[in-house]
């Protein structure tokens, strides 16, 4: 048996919703006759906020290009390769640093 996080809204809610809105009630009072958020109530009847809900749920859902980890790592391993280079160099041309190493 699958379980859900939330109940499910009937369509006969969901009509009964726009009934109330076309009465005149406000989204907040519809929310309060049925006992459900503000943005449940503008889901299902403002089809401008419902694009964006899902809009913004698949960019939340989206993951990272594996391209994005391949630039960090490459750079990274660059950086670890010049640090390695500049202290070797440095390491073999200065005699304080290599002295101040040793210590």
């Amino acid at each position: 048996m699958k379980r859900f996080r939330y109940r499910k809204i009937a369509p006969e809610d969901v009509a009964f919703m726009k009934l109330l809105r076309e009465c005149g009630l406000s989204y907040p009072q519809i929310a309060e006759v049925f006992s459900i958020s503000l943005a449940t109530i503008q889901y299902h009847l403002d089809p401008g906020y419902r694009n964006w809900a899902i809009a913004r749920q698949k960019q939340r859902n989206k993951k990272p290009e594996v391209k994005e980890y391949d630039a960090k790592r490459r750079f990274s391993q660059e950086g670890r390769k010049w640090r390695r280079e500049y202290m070797h160099e440095r390491y073999h041309k200065d005699p304080e640093f290599r002295m101040r190493m040793l210590k």
